[in-house]
């Protein structure tokens, strides 16, 4: 049998979910023996987790397999997992000498293994608990060290690098907890039913004791992540907003963040939701609007309309006007009018989000959009794309001038209060 691999280098395209996932398969390596790298040159296997859910991350999973095919050694093996493969392979016909393990990276961790042949005394087990102690987090300061002001600015800096263009920082305050994966949803758009299958929650009683963890190490910002948090549960009986109590009911030493909201599942129990709102402890959501048009969600099949869309927002925002609601809009969608645009842009333009992401529609294999007759011109799309992103960045401004001193304020002067329990 040949040796374990030296070194291992691993790469990630896409959503938060991705990193957690591929943070979990490093986790497995490591415990049977392997040493990640930062260095592809070095590696003797190159595990690369790819992104399919929109034409853009698509090609850049494609050239950064390339990338690493001509930055690596020919004897380096390079495996190609995630969603991509499963959404499009053919995206990866032309790629030669790799090998290609379809689906959720954390789900191929059986075959992975079948590319590796490992020395190990601790073979693969799918029960094993891979959950990363070391996903991409930062340790708050402790109180009794003294902030400099160096420190501070970098810090809210990082911060608001994120907040302000979506992208995050290497090193955050933030400790993750995935909570599901898979949706049950058949929006007409996406394909992450195609690459993730349907919603699967875990335990309840797992996801406390996550939490509980990383109160324990100093986290006092917890973020719940998954492919659609809102929707935990509804395979087995608990609900979000229960789930949503029992956290809290560990102590009052942190915040929640909650990550892909759907509002067809916060208008389900939106009192019961709001009611938690108001405790003021979850500081951070997003939801995803999508469009300001009913007949583009009719035709996304997103089960809300712009009425509703607008009263969870409202509702939300009156529960604790504290909190940061981020949010995506799509425009370019198949037969989108110039009204049903204009009617996007005034609503993205007009409700109280701290952040919105603009999109262009991307027809993904194997979705009913992709078979919709009415495509726009790409010059239209990228030109209601370019207005919709400017008309934002206007009015948004002063909503990011106030978060930006407010946080400055903490950032610099206010201690955080660490987890002792």
């Amino acid at each position: 049998m040949e040796p374990i691999p030296k070194k291992v280098y691993l790469y990630v395209v896409g959503c938060p979910e991705n990193r957690y996932d591929l943070e979990q398969v490093k986790t497995f390596l490591v415990r049977r023996g392997a040493e990640t790298t930062t260095n592809p040159g070095e590696a003797d296997t190159i595990i690369i987790n790819t992104c399919g859910l929109t034409r853009m991350n698509e090609k850049l999973s494609v050239e950064i397999t390339k990338k690493l095919q001509q930055n690596t050694s020919p004897e380096s093996k390079i495996i190609v997992c995630g969603c991509l493969p499963k959404i499009n392979p053919e995206a990866l016909k032309e790629l030669k000498n790799i090998f290609i393990i379809p689906g959720p990276i954390i789900d191929s961790i059986g075959p992975i293994t079948d590319h590796l042949p490992w020395e190990t005394d601790k073979p693969y087990d799918n029960t094993e608990d891979f959950s990363p102690a070391t996903y991409p987090h930062r340790r708050i300061f402790e109180p009794e060290k003294i902030w400099n002001l160096k420190k501070g600015i970098l810090f809210t800096f990082d911060r608001l690098l994120y907040r302000w263009t979506g992208i995050c920082p290497p090193k955050r305050t933030r400790y993750y907890v995935k909570i599901a994966s898979g949706c049950n949803r058949h929006c007409t758009y996406c394909a992450i039913r195609i690459s993730r299958g349907r919603l699967r929650s875990q335990p309840l009683e797992w996801i406390v004791e996550r939490v509980k963890e990383g109160v324990k190490a100093g986290f006092r910002d917890i973020v719940l992540i998954g492919t659609c948090v809102s929707s935990y549960g509804q395979d087995t009986g608990v609900s979000f907003p229960f789930l949503l109590r029992k956290l809290l009911e560990i102590d009052n030493s942190f915040r929640l963040y909650l990550r892909n909201l759907e509002p067809e599942d916060i208008l389900q129990y939106l009192d019961e939701f709001t009611e938690i709102l108001k405790t003021g402890r979850i500081v951070y959501a997003e939801l995803q609007m999508q469009s300001g048009s009913n007949r583009i969600l009719k035709l996304m099949n997103r089960g809300y309309t712009v009425e509703e869309f607008t009263k969870v927002i409202y509702a939300m925002k009156e529960a604790n006007p504290k909190m940061h609601i981020r949010s995506q809009v799509m425009v370019g969608f198949p037969t989108e009018t110039e009204e049903d645009f204009q009617q996007t842009l005034k609503l993205a333009g007009s409700l109280p989000f701290i952040y919105v992401e603009p999109f262009r529609f991307s027809a993904r294999p194997g979705t009913p959009s992709a078979r919709m007759e009415g495509h726009l011109d790409p010059r239209i799309s990228k030109e209601r794309y370019q207005k919709l992103k400017h008309h934002l960045e206007r009015s948004q401004l002063s909503t990011k001038i106030k978060f930006a001193i407010s946080y400055l304020i903490e950032s610099l002067f206010i201690s955080p209060q660490v987890a002792t329990k």
